[in-house]
């Protein structure tokens, strides 16, 4: 055996950055696929070694070589004296070529070397012989169970011969071959694999292909694929609405218990009624030999459901299914609230006064007829709406009314809102559009005394001033005048004077009334504006004052 060695060729970088990749390789080994040629590479840099770099070998001709490995491809690291050794193998003679590659600060450096593998010494490869020999047989018909065959090629000393090439021929029609060529090893053994769908003796013939007298003949056998379904329940027991579905998984495998994909499933529901409905009366069995079939019925009672193997009838299995009774489910109770302004357009006020009230009538249904004894609360949406209750109880027509107030009339057409609630929260109503409208006067009043001893020193104090519905002053000039209910309760600043008395108002004034009593009674004053337009008069302010 003999060694060569090669440097790498000089590159264009600096050599003070590029690594020298050395290679040296043994040669001359027996082409048998276990004798080796061994390549050494060695990496240097400025005449240091380098260990650590990973150089990648890569066979670029020579067929039938391999690294160690059995592969094409090899990649080793230098050891601390700069050195990586890989070793070569081949079943074929002639020469393999090696390509060895490795970067060095970004930097590559690269070379090849070539060695020879010979003849295998002990035989004549001139009188060979071939011989097959079945190492698995009765697979399946399924196209996928595979029977197996072993060729060995030998020389007239009955010792392996390597690295020849095989080519293999069926008998059978609908039969399938791994491969049709492949390269004896080693031990001058090559295999080949078969598939079939047919059931039945298949031959698998190989030749060397340099000389196609040397063949050999090996006979496998086909048995018919055995089939089982089996299921599992995935939903039973649904309500039989016509829409609900109990589902069955059914699964196809082989004797050996590999899943069929691939296969025709047809089902057939069986029940007494005939309303048994099938979402899908067959199936393609997906690549873990599953399929799904869906059932509805518009009768509860029990049903089978019948999985059959479309390309074999014998191959089948029942599953059991029940569907309920629909349940009955009572109409859910439904109200509805809504509500219709009956009195709109009053005047606004900021006291309470006989018609400056507008009504809302609130009607509430429950599954569309009149729902009676119910209580709705009323909730005002502004400050300035004033309602005479916050809840009412609905008649024998599921009505109730609120009535409301305003002490101003909103400008630019805006309106007042109330909202009304049934009073478990389940119906409710929005009524807009509240509308008030201006009074050109009204009095303004406020009565700033308590209960008044009616000893005729002590006195009820009142505040007048006449003001728009916005609450700003008048601009003409007013008289009031105003008068109590009881000639003992007389009006005046200080001293008692009579039980009538007037004023004159300029605009944007005020005035202040007093009035005492000496008798034990409710006495209502009464206050009147009648100046400005006629037409145009605020009503009359009624105040009631206890004296005690």
């Amino acid at each position: 055996m003999s060694e060569n060695t090669i440097s790498t060729d000089s590159a264009s970088e600096d050599v003070s950055v590029r690594a020298d990749l050395a290679l040296s390789t043994t040669s001359g080994a027996d082409a048998n696929g276990v004798a080796t040629n061994v390549i050494t590479a060695r990496v240097s840099q400025a005449g240091s070694l380098l260990s650590g770099i990973n150089i990648t070998f890569l066979i670029t001709s020579g067929t039938g070589a391999s690294f160690s490995d059995g592969s094409t491809v090899y990649t080793g690291t230098t050891n601390i004296l700069g050195t990586c050794t890989v070793p070569v193998t081949s079943i074929r003679t002639g020469e393999v070529t090696v390509l060895a590659t490795c970067y060095v600060g970004g930097v590559t450096s690269s070379g090849s070397v070539t060695m020879v593998f010979g003849e295998v010494e002990g035989g004549d490869d001139k009188n060979l012989q071939l011989h097959g020999q079945v190492i698995r047989d009765n697979a399946a018909n399924d196209g996928l169970s595979v029977n197996t065959v072993l060729f060995t090629l030998v020389n007239d000393q009955n010792k392996p011969v390597a690295g020849k090439e095989l080519r293999f021929s069926l008998s059978g029609g609908s039969a399938q071959l791994s491969t049709v060529t492949a390269i004896t090893d080693a031990a001058g053994q090559a295999q080949v694999n078969v598939t079939n769908t047919a059931v039945g003796s298949v031959g698998i013939t190989a030749t060397l292909v340099e000389d196609s007298n040397i063949t050999a003949t090996a006979s496998v056998t086909f048995a018919k694929t055995e089939y089982s379904l089996s299921y599992n329940i995935l939903r039973n027991g649904v309500e039989a609405d016509g829409e609900s579905v109990n589902y069955i998984s059914f699964t196809l495998t082989n004797q050996s218990g590999g899943a069929v994909a691939g296969q025709t499933i047809n089902f057939v529901v069986q029940s007494a009624s005939g309303n048994a409905i099938l979402r899908s009366r067959s199936e393609i069995t997906d690549h873990n030999g599953l399929v799904v079939a869906y059932v509805a019925n518009t009768t509860p009672e029990a049903v089978s459901l019948v999985a059959t193997l479309q390309d074999d009838a014998q191959v089948k299995i029942s599953a059991p299914l029940f569907f309920t009774e629909v349940a009955v489910v009572p109409d859910p109770v439904k109200y509805v609230l809504s509500g219709t302004i009956t009195k709109n357009d009053s005047y606004a006020s900021n006291m309470e006064m006989s018609g400056r009230y507008n009504t809302v009538l609130f009607t509430l249904l429950r599954n569309g007829e009149p729902a009676v004894g119910e209580v709705i609360n009323f909730t005002s949406q502004s400050s300035h709406l004033f309602l005479t209750q916050t809840s009412a109880v609905t008649d024998e027509r599921g009505q109730c009314e609120v009535s409301c107030r305003a002490n101003y009339a909103i400008r630019s057409g805006s309106t007042y809102s109330i909202v009304a609630v049934r009073e478990l929260g389940d119906a409710s109503c929005t009524i807009n559009n509240i509308k008030f409208l201006y009074a050109q006067y009204f009095t303004a009043s406020l009565n700033t005394s308590g209960d008044i001893p009616a000893d005729g020193k002590s006195y009820h104090e009142v505040y007048i001033k006449l003001a728009d519905s916005a609450n700003n002053d008048i601009e003409s000039r007013v008289h009031l005048e105003y008068e109590s209910s009881s000639s003992t309760a007389k009006i005046g600043d200080r001293g008692m004077d009579s039980n009538i008395g007037g004023s004159n108002l300029p605009p944007g004034a005020s005035h202040t009334i007093f009035i005492r009593n000496t008798v034990k009674e409710t006495v209502t004053l009464t206050i009147d504006n009648i100046g400005g337009v006629v037409a145009s008069r605020a009503p009359s302010v009624k105040l009631n004052m206890k004296f005690d």
